[in-house]
């Protein structure tokens, strides 16, 4: 049986396929990242790593449950969103604790990219502002996927519900067969 996706499960689909690319390619580098120096910064960075492989095993599984949905796909899917927000909040959290040490990471990371870190925009990304805004576009993107994910729901359950239903037709066909009653 085919399934009919929603152009909205392709948006995320492309989506999380990004997420998941950008994921890999910090784990190939991942010393010289933003969240990686934060995370040493309060004596986490052994942690990092485990964080960084959670969260890119919930954009494969995203992924995965996208193109195979069901009613546990949607649950892992809802939580990988709230994980991977939380995790940005934990760092902006960081940086507002301590500005001075996000604007040496941010510098860091752009130098080991070998990219120019303008003065200008290092001071307005490492500021209370910065950061509070940083904050609240993790919230909302997390609020908009999972929006979408709720108005999509019936993707997920109705596959769900496809497979229960030809499961115990096949239950009901084959007990028939074999019963000596229905002979």
């Amino acid at each position: 049986m085919k399934i009919k996706r929603p152009k909205t499960i392709y948006v995320l689909l492309v989506l999380f396929g990004w997420l998941l690319s950008q994921d890999i390619g910090l784990f190939l580098n991942y010393s010289s990242s933003i969240d990686y120096l934060l995370f040493a910064h309060v004596g986490a960075s052994s942690v990092f790593p485990i964080v960084l492989a959670l969260i890119t095993i919930f954009h494969a599984l995203t992924i995965y449950f996208l193109w195979k949905p069901s009613v546990k796909g949607f649950c892992v899917i809802a939580g990988g969103v709230i994980i991977s927000s939380l995790e940005e909040i934990f760092i902006s959290t960081i940086g507002l604790m301590n500005l001075e040490v996000f604007r040496t990471a941010i510098i860091a990371n752009r130098e080991a990219q070998s990219l120019p870190a303008p003065e200008g925009t290092v001071n307005t990304l490492a500021s209370t502002g910065g950061l509070y805004v940083a904050i609240g576009f993790s919230i909302a993107v997390a609020i908009v996927i999972l929006s979408l994910l709720l108005w999509k729901r019936s993707y997920f359950y109705s596959q769900s519900v496809d497979k229960k239903t030809s499961h115990q037709e096949n239950i009901t066909n084959n007990s028939d067969k074999n019963n000596p009653l229905y002979r």
